[in-house]
């Protein structure tokens, strides 16, 4: 429910929509998150297809590089073998004009004995990132059930972290650090995928924001804290303004210009949190220095759980 919906349904109300029937509105809304959830991944389809893209562009030119230089190579190895029967002693001359007919001197061979190695290692890192890629998309796409699973937040982290690069990468790096001594983690995956799709958006668009920066840093840490896991998406965008800070996560609050968000992933992502998890989602935030928010999970969950995922 966007803006402008908002603003047709307080038309359709005579200009009165009070905040009893907003919250009656959101509460219906987002009981269908997982709905919004698949709505959010169809929005990132085209980043996502850029992304496999560009690694496929490469593999392919790669390929057809080293089978056109592999071709040439076998050719003259074979004019080199068809002389070897042929000659009793070594005749440059006719070595020179044979490999002549192939249009392939010996600085071709130089040049190919050095650039197809590198070549073949370009192609398997195209065919890595790929791979990265379609795992971290499986790996979003966990379906929520009804039961808590044990998850690990690394792993729910980097793949967000790779399905919303196309949101990211022209705006910030983005660096991920995970306390090595965490287990398991007590989660929906999907859910948590959720949220940190929300945070990690909303600091490339806070950077976007922060005219003075030519490239920001995204931060996202996950360390151990007694009985909870903590989770802090870091920006050095624009900050929230005092004046915005208390309404931030409600229902419909944006301070984004139209299309670009309609207020309902942070108010979504406390929802889980708090609701779906019995966690805390707080931030801090200072005016044109950045803002942390912080995700704090219980490692002990009252409701049903089931194996790793």
């Amino acid at each position: 429910m966007d803006p402008a919906m908002i603003a047709k349904l307080k038309e359709a109300f005579g200009g009165e929509l009070s905040a009893d029937m907003l919250n009656k509105l959101w509460t219906t809304y987002s009981d269908e998150d997982g709905d919004q959830s698949l709505e959010t991944l169809g929005e990132l389809t085209a980043g996502i297809a850029h992304e496999i893209n560009t690694p496929i562009q490469y593999v392919t030119d790669n390929v057809k590089y080293m089978q056109d230089a592999t071709s040439q190579l076998l050719a003259v190895l074979a004019t080199y073998q068809e002389l070897l029967r042929d000659i009793p002693e070594p005749l440059q001359d006719k070595v020179g004009s044979a490999m002549a007919k192939h249009a392939v001197t010996d600085d071709d061979l130089d040049f190919m004995r050095e650039e197809l190695p590198e070549a073949a290692e370009q192609a398997l890192t195209g065919l890595e990132q790929v791979i990265k890629i379609v795992s971290s998309v499986k790996s979003f796409a966990f379906p929520t059930g009804k039961d808590i699973v044990y998850a690990d937040l690394g792993d729910i982290i980097n793949a967000t972290a790779t399905v919303s690069r196309n949101e990211w990468k022209y705006l910030a790096t983005l660096e991920v650090v995970v306390d090595q001594t965490i287990g398991l983690v007590p989660c929906y995956p999907g859910e948590i995928h959720q949220v940190l799709l929300n945070l990690i958006i909303n600091a490339a668009h806070a950077i976007e924001d922060n005219k003075s920066r030519q490239l920001g840093m995204i931060l996202v840490q996950a360390r151990a804290r007694g009985d909870f896991v903590e989770i802090m998406v870091s920006d050095d965008g624009c900050g929230v303004a005092e004046v915005n800070a208390a309404k931030i996560m409600e229902p419909f609050f944006t301070t984004k210009k139209a299309g670009r968000g309609s207020g309902q992933g942070l108010a979504l992502s406390k929802k889980i949190v708090e609701e779906s998890h019995n966690g805390t989602l707080s931030f801090q935030t200072a005016p044109d220095v950045g803002t942390t928010f912080i995700i704090r999970l219980p490692l002990i969950h009252a409701k049903g759980e089931t194996e790793a995922a």
